[in-house]
Protein backbone atom coordinates (compact mmCIF):
# COMPACT_ATOMS: atom_id res chain seq x y z
CA UNK A 1 0.00 0.00 0.00
CA UNK A 2 1.17 3.92 -1.00
CA UNK A 3 1.13 4.40 3.22
CA UNK A 4 3.50 1.70 4.05
CA UNK A 5 1.21 0.28 6.70
CA UNK A 6 1.77 -3.15 5.31
CA UNK A 7 5.04 -5.51 5.88
CA UNK A 8 6.70 -6.71 2.40
CA UNK A 9 5.94 -10.60 1.94
CA UNK A 10 8.72 -10.21 -0.44
CA UNK A 11 11.92 -8.15 -0.80
CA UNK A 12 14.63 -8.91 -3.58
CA UNK A 13 17.37 -8.10 -1.71
CA UNK A 14 17.05 -10.71 1.01
CA UNK A 15 16.21 -13.50 -1.46
CA UNK A 16 19.29 -13.23 -4.23
CA UNK A 17 20.96 -15.91 -2.51
CA UNK A 18 18.34 -18.04 -1.92
CA UNK A 19 18.09 -21.93 -2.81
CA UNK A 20 14.66 -23.81 -4.20
CA UNK A 21 13.62 -24.67 -1.07
CA UNK A 22 14.09 -21.42 0.34
CA UNK A 23 11.16 -20.03 -1.80
CA UNK A 24 9.49 -23.53 -1.55
CA UNK A 25 8.75 -22.22 2.38
CA UNK A 26 7.99 -19.30 2.03
CA UNK A 27 5.37 -20.60 -1.01
CA UNK A 28 4.15 -23.04 1.41
CA UNK A 29 3.61 -20.44 4.08
CA UNK A 30 1.75 -18.18 2.08
CA UNK A 31 -0.63 -21.07 0.13
CA UNK A 32 1.19 -20.48 -3.02
CA UNK A 33 0.78 -23.11 -5.98
CA UNK A 34 3.67 -24.44 -6.50
CA UNK A 35 4.11 -26.42 -10.04
CA UNK A 36 6.65 -27.71 -11.61
CA UNK A 37 7.75 -28.84 -14.99
CA UNK A 38 11.25 -30.51 -14.67
CA UNK A 39 12.64 -27.14 -15.99
CA UNK A 40 11.09 -24.11 -13.86
CA UNK A 41 8.89 -23.74 -10.96
CA UNK A 42 6.10 -21.55 -10.96
CA UNK A 43 4.58 -20.43 -7.40
CA UNK A 44 1.45 -17.80 -8.42
CA UNK A 45 -1.14 -17.29 -5.67
CA UNK A 46 -3.05 -13.92 -6.00
CA UNK A 47 -1.97 -12.04 -8.88
CA UNK A 48 1.43 -12.52 -8.08
CA UNK A 49 3.51 -15.51 -10.43
CA UNK A 50 7.19 -16.24 -9.80
CA UNK A 51 9.40 -18.40 -11.91
CA UNK A 52 12.44 -20.05 -10.43
CA UNK A 53 15.03 -22.52 -11.60
CA UNK A 54 14.99 -25.56 -10.58
CA UNK A 55 18.21 -24.39 -8.56
CA UNK A 56 15.99 -21.31 -7.17
CA UNK A 57 17.26 -18.73 -9.38
CA UNK A 58 14.67 -16.02 -9.90
CA UNK A 59 13.51 -15.63 -13.31
CA UNK A 60 10.45 -13.67 -13.30
CA UNK A 61 8.08 -12.03 -11.31
CA UNK A 62 4.52 -10.94 -12.53
CA UNK A 63 2.28 -8.93 -11.04
CA UNK A 64 -1.16 -8.81 -12.05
Amino acid sequence: DFHSNRERVITFDKTMNWEINDWLNLANENEFDINNDNKLFYLTHDGISICLSQNGRLGMVSLR
